[in-house]
């Protein structure tokens, strides 16, 4: 299942600017009638006609207007948002960044993925790692350094410049089976999987700015009705997206 055809951030996107584009979805606020108060806030800082647009056209797709097979997880995510108020803005911008822009969920998961191995990282070597994945280096040297900028915003990663090395930054600690069940479904989504086992949820690369209380699949679908569970054999359970979930029952989960 692929669920982003949108590539990734074209400018450093600041953690100021997707919270206020939040905070006005969330009371409901089409983007059209938040435009003005969004433009007035990124021109403080990055006054340029075409970096406001593109920074514009990001906030947009993130918060705003989804992709057409994640409207439902947006929506929920905005409902969440509105529930808890400001401890679930940050799962909330990860889970709707990483469904909008297949290149930002792959720059997570690599990221992720390097903080496993090793303590730092340098952006070459994240680099490197993403252009065996998508080939073009040009292109990835440069949208992945807008991605990896934007994460360091938020205090994801913290950068060393004497060594020039990122290291893991803020740790968010979740235990809200609500929540816990939204990323899921984020998680998949990101990942084009239709399904996963939980070891591979929780232990995802792109869930690596979070510390997640562990959650029997059976809360995660009863917290989410976009998912449910499915016995892949007497020892192994999988948690599914209800979309497919006739190939997920026949044993053709991905």
């Amino acid at each position: 299942m692929s669920s982003n055809q949108r590539i990734g951030f074209g400018k450093k996107v600041r953690w100021e600017w997707l919270l206020l584009a939040l905070r006005l979805r969330a009371k409901g606020e089409p983007f059209d009638s938040a435009r003005d108060e969004l433009v007035q806030l990124i021109a403080e800082t990055n006054p340029g006609k075409a970096a406001i647009a593109k920074i514009l056209s990001n906030l947009r797709q993130v918060v705003f207007e989804p992709v057409a097979s994640c409207e439902a997880f947006a929506e929920q995510g905005s409902g969440l948002f509105r529930q808890h108020g400001a401890s679930a803005a940050f799962p909330v911008l990860w889970g709707l960044s990483i469904t909008s822009y297949s290149f930002f969920a792959q720059t997570g998961e690599t990221i992720g993925r390097l903080l496993r191995l090793n303590a730092d990282f340098t952006a070459a070597e994240m680099v490197r790692r993403l252009a065996e994945r998508a080939g073009d280096r040009a292109f990835v040297s440069r949208v992945a350094r807008y991605n990896l900028s934007s994460m360091l915003d938020w205090q994801l990663l913290s950068y060393d410049e004497r060594t020039k090395r990122y290291r893991r930054g803020r740790v968010t600690p979740l235990a809200d089976p609500e929540m816990i069940s939204w990323l899921t479904e984020g998680v998949l989504l990101a990942s084009g999987k239709s399904a996963m086992p939980q070891s591979q949820v929780f232990g995802s690369n792109l869930l690596f700015p979070f510390e997640i209380k562990p959650t029997p699949l059976a809360h995660l679908a009863v917290a989410n009705p976009r998912l449910h569970v499915v016995r892949q054999s007497l020892t192994e359970e999988l948690i599914a997206l209800d979309d497919n979930a006739g190939a997920h029952r026949t044993g053709r989960a991905s």
